[in-house]
């Protein structure tokens, strides 16, 4: 709860795993690809919230 803002804030704390779908073009030529994007999060607690990041990833995949 931010009392300043008379609010409170849903948080999340531990570790998390991300699911989805990759839709590859179907002329898609055998090979070594990767697929890269990035994270964007903020840090906070109930005192303080931390200046807001941004993490790029880069996820190794291989067409046979």
């Amino acid at each position: 709860r931010f009392a300043a803002l008379t609010y409170t804030y849903p948080v999340y704390e531990g570790s998390f795993k991300a699911a989805g779908k990759i839709v590859l073009a179907q002329k898609l030529k055998p090979g070594d690809y990767s697929i890269t994007g990035t994270l964007n999060f903020q840090e906070c607690n109930d005192a303080i919230g931390k200046m807001p990041q941004s993490v790029h990833f880069e996820l190794p995949i291989k067409i046979d």
